[in-house]
C-alpha cells in the first residue's frame, strides 16, 4: 500500500470480485509498515463489492461536478508535495508538474474560493490565474490541510492529465 495508487489498476481489481475489506479485518496502518495481510482477506472479509466504475476525464469539469452529485467522490490522481500547501488556508497549487504522483479523493467544490489562498512554502508567489477549486480528501493524515481535506486548484496542472474515477459499489 505504500507504493503508490493507481486508479486503473484498482477499477480492474475490484472489477474482479476482489471485494472491499473494512479497516478492522485489513488495517491500513499493517500494511502500510509492510506486514503481509493473508490472501483470505480478498474473499472473506468483503463489505462490499464493484458494480460499475465510471473514467471521466478531468477537463469535462461540469460532467464531473455533475457525477460528484450523483455518485458523491471520485477518485483522482495529482502531483503532491507538501511543498505547494498553503497550511494556513488549505489551499494547493502547483504549475509545473503534468502527472500525478499521488491518488486522493475530490469530494466537492468552490467555484469562487480565492486565488489569494493559494501559494505554499516553495511557492509563496505563486498563485493561479482564476479563483475556484477542488475539495479533496487526502489519505495521508488528518494534520494536512484541515482534518486531511484541502482545496486544489482548478489552475492546478497536474490535476487534468487524467481521469476522475467513480465508483458505484454494492453491499455483499
Amino acid at each position: 500500500l505504500n507504493m503508490g495508487g493507481n486508479l486503473y489498476f484498482a477499477s480492474f481489481t475490484l472489477a474482479r470480485w476482489f471485494g472491499i475489506a473494512g479497516e478492522k479485518s485489513a488495517p491500513y496502518k499493517k500494511a502500510y509498515t509492510g506486514h503481509s495481510l493473508k490472501a483470505e482477506d480478498a474473499y472473506l472479509h468483503n463489505e462490499a463489492i464493484l458494480e460499475n466504475a465510471y473514467w471521466v476525464p478531468m477537463k469535462k469539469t461540469d460532467k464531473v461536478k455533475s457525477l460528484i452529485m450523483k455518485y458523491g467522490a471520485c477518485g483522482i490522481s495529482f502531483y503532491h508535495d507538501e511543498l505547494y500547501l498553503n497550511n494556513e488556508t488549505g489551499g494547493y497549487y502547483q504549475r509545473l508538474r503534468t502527472i500525478g504522483n499521488h491518488s486522493a479523493a475530490i469530494v466537492g467544490w468552490d467555484d469562487n474560493y480565492s486565488r489569494d489562498n493559494f501559494g505554499g512554502i516553495l511557492g509563496l508567489n505563486m498563485k493561479p490565474r482564476n479563483n475556484g477549486a477542488w475539495l479533496v480528501k487526502n489519505s495521508y493524515s488528518e494534520d494536512i490541510g484541515d482534518e486531511g481535506y484541502f482545496w486544489v486548484s482548478y489552475d492546478d496542472r497536474s490535476i487534468y492529465t487524467d481521469d476522475a474515477v467513480f465508483f458505484d459499489f454494492a453491499p455483499v
